[in-house]
């Protein structure tokens, strides 16, 4: 086996390399079977190739090295048995591959990504720059009910070295995007891709008739343009002021927050530690609002989780803390008894107690008798109450957050 010694020092590297070297050899594959394993101290990928190089089909064989120490390629192994000459052709692509993380050469890539979400219809097409467009699937659908599952697609240009790189590329940046949308917007964004068959009615001469459906991502979805959709295809969707309580009035669209593109623009020019402290806020939030759509206890253990995530970017020791962060970002004191038990009782009651030792303190299995006697549950009130606060003070101290995060990187 013909082998290459491996020394690029970082795993951006490292990946970078083979995508180069895969969109060189991809074109050209037939077919193909792969195995990996642990073997002193390293980690193998050997792949069996078949090839047709100048309408020939020949075999060769791949073994990627990894350290298990460093995580890093260190070789890189390559034969074919049946025409030595391959391997020069082998070593040829190699070569350019190198090359290539040298020049750093990369084409731009369209792409979409769709989700889904249950609410009110998103008011229309949302763009920053020719870049990247967020904007319903269905401009038309009636906005009068918010408990109807809609869909929406971000559209993205990307850099990339193939199609095959500017997928991967392009379902990071749309992940990350969709968490944002899911903390600006209150809603449980998902990809919608699994399918599901759900049992639901459907109306027959005027009887409801129980019926088993597929619930699936639209059938159209696989018709992508094959390039950004121009402004002005649908209505030009507005923005609003930040809503801190995250409710939806019937029968109104949603709107993205008027600071919105200011904000990502202030997260480009910000570092990578403060861009991955607030992606996985929102991520923990988009989290908060999938997993604990029937389970508050859930809900808001990762409400307090996505702010203990951004807390991370504080460099202030006071606001590394979750009430820390809230304090300041909320302009509290500790002098504010009522804010103190709220925020002891989300993050020692509620977060501590569900995470360590599995407790469900928000009473979603408890449950009291029907009475025939009209009353209301005092605790079961005021525990409801103490979450409606934190939740609306949570999403004030993210927003306020990245208003500050404006100011300082104008």
């Amino acid at each position: 086996m013909q082998e290459i010694k491996v020394t690029l020092t970082s795993e951006d590297q490292n990946k970078m390399f083979l995508n180069y070297l895969d969109s060189h050899i991809k074109p050209l594959v037939k077919g193909s079977f792969s195995s990996a394993g642990f073997e002193d101290g390293l980690f193998i990928n050997r792949t069996n190739l078949t090839l047709e190089i100048d309408e020939e089909e020949c075999r060769v064989w791949f073994e990627v090295v990894y350290s298990i120490q460093t995580g890093l390629l260190v070789s890189l192994k390559y034969e074919c048995e049946e025409k030595s000459y391959i391997e020069d052709k082998i070593r040829h692509f190699i070569d350019q591959s190198f090359q290539g993380i040298i020049s750093d050469k990369k084409e731009t890539y369209y792409k979409r990504y769709l989700y889904r979400y249950i609410g009110g219809r998103l008011n229309g097409e949302y763009y920053k720059g020719r870049t990247l467009r967020v904007a319903p699937y269905w401009p038309n659908q009636d906005n009068a009910r918010t408990d109807i599952e809609r869909y929406f697609s971000i559209d993205l240009k990307v850099e990339a070295v193939d199609h095959g790189d500017a997928n991967v590329k392009g379902n990071i940046i749309a992940d990350k995007m969709a968490a944002k949308l899911s903390f600006w917007l209150n809603l449980g964004i998902d990809e919608g891709f699994t399918v599901q068959h759900l049992w639901g009615v459907k109306h027959s001469d005027g009887d409801l008739e129980d019926c088993l459906f597929q619930r699936c991502v639209p059938q159209a979805a696989a018709l992508v343009p094959n390039e950004m959709p121009n402004k002005g295809g649908i209505k030009s969707g507005e923005t609003r002021c930040f809503n801190p309580d995250g409710i939806q009035a019937m029968m109104d669209d949603i709107y993205l927050p008027d600071c919105w593109k200011k904000l990502l623009a202030a997260l480009e020019k910000s570092s990578d530690d403060i861009n991955k402290a607030y992606d996985n806020c929102c991520f923990m939030y988009q989290m908060a609002m999938n997993a604990g759509r029937y389970h508050p206890t859930v809900q808001a253990s990762y409400m307090v989780s996505a702010i203990e995530s951004l807390a991370k970017s504080e460099e202030d020791n006071e606001r590394t803390s979750f009430s820390g962060f809230i304090r300041f970002y909320c302009d509290l004191t500790k002098e504010n008894k009522n804010t103190e038990e709220v925020l002891d009782f989300l993050y020692s009651k509620i977060r501590s107690k569900h995470f360590h030792s599995g407790a469900f303190e928000a009473g979603e299995y408890d449950y009291n008798r029907e009475s025939t006697i009209s009353f209301q549950n005092v605790s079961g009130t005021i525990l409801r109450k103490k979450l409606d606060i934190g939740r609306r003070l949570i999403r004030i101290a993210i927003y306020n957050w990245g208003v500050d995060l404006i100011k300082r990187v104008k």
